[in-house]
């Protein structure tokens, strides 16, 4: 299809680095009774990540227009060992700047994947790229990008 390849074509996949400290997996809601379609798909994302970096620590928030919040922040908290949990979100930026600010102070963060779709990947990078320009040294952001088509979903609470 072609919006697919076109959202291939804009999305940024970039190279994993050989040591990732943390992997803040993006939130796509959920509805009142589980994962939307991208959640769920960034989730499986991040656990083939994890068996790849098992010293990484797992970070994320949750979207605050969920019908069920707590659905989102249960199951990802089920689902990883000692995960960092920053809280309910409502923006890519507030995503980025409530994980950094939920790490552990004695948390060296060399290298961060953000895993999010492919017509998120641009935005997500600015950001995260943003909202950590003043830490020193910087870590280095990547950002790992699922198929768009994951995340189509009818009961999906995000507006765009």
């Amino acid at each position: 299809m072609l919006i697919e390849k076109i959202a291939r074509l804009w999305s940024i996949n970039d190279n994993l680095p050989p040591r990732v400290d943390v992997i803040a997996l993006v939130s796509f809601g959920a509805t009142k009774d589980g994962l939307t379609k991208g959640t769920q798909a960034t989730l499986e994302k991040t656990l083939e990540l994890v068996k790849q970096y098992p010293e990484a620590r797992v970070a994320f928030g949750i979207f605050t227009l969920s019908p069920r919040p707590d659905v989102e922040e249960r199951i990802k908290k089920l689902t990883f060992k000692d995960p960092i949990f920053a809280d309910t979100i409502v923006s890519t930026i507030e995503e980025a700047e409530k994980i950094r600010a939920a790490l552990p102070s004695g948390l060296i963060v060399r290298s961060i994947v953000v895993v999010t779709d492919e017509w998120h990947s641009r935005s997500a990078k600015i950001v995260w790229t943003r909202v950590w320009r003043d830490k020193t040294p910087r870590p280095n952001i990547r950002v790992i990008s699922i198929s768009s088509s994951l995340t189509v979903d009818g009961e999906n609470p995000m507006i765009a």
